[in-house]
């Protein structure tokens, strides 16, 4: 894990996701980096809250992806420890992946990171170029995407959350038949 890597990645985000906090009243939470005690697991996280909406800005280092989660908050103004992307939802706040939701709307192509859900070492080292090379447009592309696709969630409107969960249980099913 490169610090510099960590705290420029921190910083960049922290500038482009400025907005959440500017034009709707989200307050920053934290930016831990998780995990470090297992590589494969660790990750660096940027967090908004709202009265209703959690929002995680975050970098998986050991499969090159950054991306954003959006979580329904079960108190106000208060980062939930647990979350279900799935719908099982057993007293977890409710979450969904950007990028599912933009599967879903069939609008992924707007991103500039490519084949995030793909562990084939040739896509991660294609991400992880990309990540080295352009951390900052990487973030700026997430940021106005997530402000394009999600305005609606963004101002707390959580009724796609059930259909985004559903087709992630979907997709999960297709890769992983069991």
């Amino acid at each position: 894990m490169n610090n510099y890597a960590i705290n420029n990645f921190f910083q960049e985000a922290r500038k482009v996701f400025k907005y959440l906090e500017d034009d709707f009243g989200y307050k920053f939470a934290s930016s831990p980096v998780e995990n470090v005690e297992f590589y494969p697991d660790t990750i660096a996280v940027v967090r908004y809250v709202s009265t209703k909406i959690g929002i995680e800005v975050y970098w998986y280092f050991a499969s090159a992806v950054i991306s954003v989660a959006l979580i329904e908050l079960l108190k106000e103004n208060e980062f939930p420890n647990k979350r279900d992307f799935w719908g099982d939802n057993q007293g977890e706040a409710r979450a969904i992946k950007l990028q599912t939701l933009l599967d879903m709307i069939d609008k992924s192509d707007t991103l500039v990171l490519k084949k995030t859900r793909s562990t084939m070492m040739q896509d991660i080292k294609k991400r992880g170029k990309l990540i080295d090379k352009n951390l900052g447009a990487v973030l700026e592309n997430l940021a106005r995407v997530l402000q394009d696709e999600a305005k609606d969630i963004l101002l707390g409107d959580t009724s796609i959350f059930a259909r985004v969960q559903k087709f992630e249980s979907e997709l999960l099913k297709k890769e992983y038949p069991y």
